[in-house]
């Protein structure tokens, strides 16, 4: 199922240049390779390359073909739009400006606990931006997955509906205000956001 549902998603993706809010819309052919991981989390991710994994409690998850190729056309554009290499060399660029300020600090003979809260503040600095470029990259992902989805012929409002689920499913949970360390854009927004395209 997730092959299958994949293959029609990446056959589109690989011929079809779909835009980019974040990293860049060069097509870059891919044989896509899916995979299911055993674990109960409701998760799905992509390593650069292709290579598409979904957990076994995002198949218990989603409740049609189309919620799934919504999560999958996800994935595929986080690769297809080369997401993680973006992120990396947004990391890469802000690791050099963390050990430029170490450097700094060093021959400015800064005494080490005020090198060490440097470095602290230099690190969490670098977290927050990259946790933003992170919330780009879904956000892109989000949207030119919902294109994805409706050009390889699956119902987009797949999409909307696991998106609502999940986050109806994130309000029964205790609240927790994840700051810097939020990594995705918060489920309401996703869901005001595909609203907003359909």
């Amino acid at each position: 199922r997730v092959t299958a549902i994949g293959a029609r998603l990446a056959n589109v993706a690989n011929k079809t240049v779909i835009p980019a809010t974040y990293g860049t819309e060069n097509r870059t052919p891919y044989t896509y390779r899916f995979h299911i991981v055993d674990d109960k989390d409701v998760n799905a991710f992509a390593l650069p390359g292709g290579w598409l994994y979904v957990n076994k409690g995002l198949l218990d998850y989603v409740q049609s073909d189309d919620e799934l190729a919504g999560v999958l056309a996800h994935e595929v554009i986080h690769a297809a739009h080369h997401h993680i290499l973006k992120l990396q060399k947004e990391q890469d660029k802000l690791n050099t400006q963390l050990a430029i300020g170490a450097i700094a600090a060093i021959f400015a003979k800064v005494p080490v606990a005020d090198t060490g809260n440097l470095i602290t503040g230099l690190q969490l600095v670098a977290l927050q931006k990259v946790n933003g470029y992170s919330q780009q990259a879904e956000r892109d992902a989000d949207g030119a997955g919902f294109e994805l989805t409706r050009l390889a012929g699956f119902n987009p409002v797949g999409a909307l509906t696991f998106m609502e689920r999940l986050a109806r499913d994130q309000r029964n949970r205790p609240e927790v205000d994840l700051g810097i360390f939020r990594t995705h854009p918060p489920e309401k927004q996703r869901v005001a956001s595909l609203k907003s395209k359909l």
